[in-house]
C-alpha cells in the first residue's frame, strides 16, 4: 500500500507564521517539465532530419530504377525485341 506524506504546516504560536514551504519539490517539478520538453523538441527535430534523409535516399533510389529502366528499354529496342505496337507498355512513361 501506497504511503502519502503530507506536510504539516506548524504554526509558530507566537508569530502566527507558517513555514516556508519546500522548494526543492517544485524545483524538481518545474524542472522536470522543462526536460521533458527539451527532450520532445529534440526528438521531433531528429525525427525530421532521419525523414529528410529518407526522402533523398528513395529519390536517389528512384532515379536509379528509372534510369535501369529506360537503359533496359533501350537495349530491347537496340535489339529489335521491342516494336512501335509495344513503345507504350515498355516505354516507362512515353505516349502511348
Amino acid at each position: 500500500m501506497a504511503v502519502v506524506h503530507a506536510q504539516k504546516a506548524i504554526i509558530d504560536k507566537e508569530n502566527d507564521k507558517v513555514p516556508a514551504a519546500d522548494v526543492s519539490g517544485e524545483l524538481r517539478r518545474a524542472l522536470g517539465a522543462v526536460m521533458v520538453l527539451l527532450f520532445a523538441y529534440f526528438a521531433s527535430c531528429l525525427m525530421i532530419v532521419c525523414m529528410s534523409v529518407y526522402a533523398v535516399a528513395w529519390n536517389i533510389g528512384n532515379r536509379r530504377s528509372l534510369q535501369r529502366e529506360a537503359d533496359r528499354v533501350a537495349a530491347l529496342r537496340a535489339s529489335g525485341h521491342l516494336t512501335e505496337h509495344e513503345k507504350g507498355a515498355l516505354g516507362a512513361g512515353e505516349g502511348a
